[in-house]
């Protein structure tokens, strides 16, 4: 099968010039003055190994690219941010807010099972993101976006064969501080970003921030009789951040999250072989009944000889990718929530860190994986995931000949799925319950 969803990568790299330019002595004169000025562009500071560090001095592959960028570039969602580092793709077969597969350099996870170890690990703040859906949640109010290329080894927790994405919030701040954006599109797109924060006491700041994205139309056509024609969007998140100081030595940062996402999901398409060897002027793996409108009949017939076997299928007999004949639209309601600490301890000559995060993520997919007018295979997918995570890290600070760091981290992720399928009365699915 193959997905009418087309995927777009661009690529872009931010990096760290220092430009000087010399005035040239010109012609002969009594008295010749050099004129030297000096342009610096601002410091990059990455978090890529731990500690913050110039982008100049981290001995990886690394992009680099600033919230505010990608704010102003309109981007919404992981299928947007992949233009801005090269050699990330992401694809997200669910749709614009679905499953996304992420691939660095051409190395990705094959499939969209919730058990399946990503090859790429997605980071907020700090913590893991176990469940790719979970990951759109957090492309909220960013300071900026990281791209590791490579194997991280065990520094993350996690490894990660492809590489990692950081995701870094803006922190609070104790000066008011804030901004509002807002975008339309096509098929009645609109999108609202804010984020205001400032000072709660001498110790203590916050910050709210809070994502809306809306389409109630979309690019596809569904020629079924009675039924909508898909691709409409529907997403909501917030998060809300507290930042307390109640020592020069000592901060703690702790952040809240909720976001929903009620989405159409983009519908499967399958592929005939073109072949046409009866001469009727309909490829062989078309239904014929279906090709000539007879939907009553390609529920009996077609049916009778089934698909997955013979290979008749009962849509795309146009191929235009944005005209579809299903007898209903895929949609998912994802709701993702969790809380985040982190608290930091400078000790002079080194530094104490801890991260703790809780996630819950509640999934159900419902899905028409034969893509035809007919009740052949539809899916239904429900799942819930907890996850936990603790980190505890203590570091050398900047100054030291010899730049260290030793911590701990521990994870368990929590899962239950009930995934269930309705073909018709052609065959029977059993239904699956795990808990890992």
């Amino acid at each position: 099968m193959r997905q009418t969803h087309p995927t777009r990568g661009h690529s872009m790299r931010k990096i760290l010039l220092v430009l000087t330019t010399f005035s040239i002595p010109f012609m002969i004169a009594d008295v010749t003055v050099a004129q030297e000025s000096t342009v610096v562009l601002e410091e990059i500071v990455v978090t890529a190994q731990k500690r913050e560090e110039s982008l100049a001095d981290v001995g990886i592959a690394v992009d680099v690219v600033s919230g505010d960028r990608l704010r102003e570039a309109g981007a919404v969602s992981l299928i947007d941010v992949a233009r801005y580092s090269p050699g990330l793709n992401i694809q997200t077969p669910f749709g614009e807010f679905g499953y996304p597969l992420i691939a660095i350099r051409g190395v990705n996870t094959d499939g969209f099972i919730e058990t399946l170890p990503q090859s790429t690990g997605v980071y907020a703040d700090g913590v893991y993101v176990s469940q790719p859906p979970m990951q759109a949640f957090r492309l909220l109010d960013l300071e900026r976006m990281e791209v590791l290329k490579g194997p991280q080894g065990t520094i993350y927790g996690r490894n990660t064969i492809a590489g990692a994405i950081n995701l870094i919030s803006k922190r609070p701040t104790f000066e008011p501080e804030g901004y509002a954006t807002v975008g339309f599109g096509r098929y009645s797109r609109a999108s609202f970003e804010g984020a205001y924060g400032g000072p709660i006491s001498d110790t203590a700041a916050g910050r709210f921030a809070v994502k809306i994205l809306r389409q109630t139309d979309g690019p596809l056509t569904n020629m079924h009789p009675d039924r909508d024609d898909g691709g409409e969007l529907d997403q909501l998140m917030a998060r809300g951040s507290l930042l307390f100081r109640p020592s020069d030595d000592v901060e703690v940062l702790v952040r809240v999250y909720a976001g929903r996402d009620d989405s159409d999901v983009w519908p499967w398409a399958t592929i005939p072989a073109g072949q046409d060897t009866d001469g009727d002027g309909i490829p062989d793996q078309v239904c014929p009944e279906y090709a000539r409108g007879d939907v009553a009949g390609a529920q009996v017939n077609c049916l009778a000889r089934d698909p997955f076997v013979s290979g008749d299928t009962f849509n795309d007999t146009d191929g235009d990718p944005y005209t579809i004949n299903q007898n209903f639209i895929g949609e998912h309601a994802y709701k993702s929530s969790g809380i985040s600490a982190e608290l930091n301890w400078d000790l002079g000559t080194r530094t104490v860190t801890s991260v703790t995060g809780w996630d819950d993520f509640e999934r159900h997919d419902v899905l028409d994986e034969d893509a035809g007018p007919t009740v052949a295979l539809d899916d239904v997918r429900k799942s819930d995931v907890s996850q936990f995570s603790q980190e505890i890290r203590i570091a050398s600070n900047a100054g030291e000949g010899l730049q260290w760091l030793a911590g701990l981290y521990y994870s368990s992720d929590e899962l239950e799925g009930d995934p269930a399928f309705d073909s018709g009365g052609r065959q029977d699915f059993s239904v699956l319950e795990t808990d890992t």
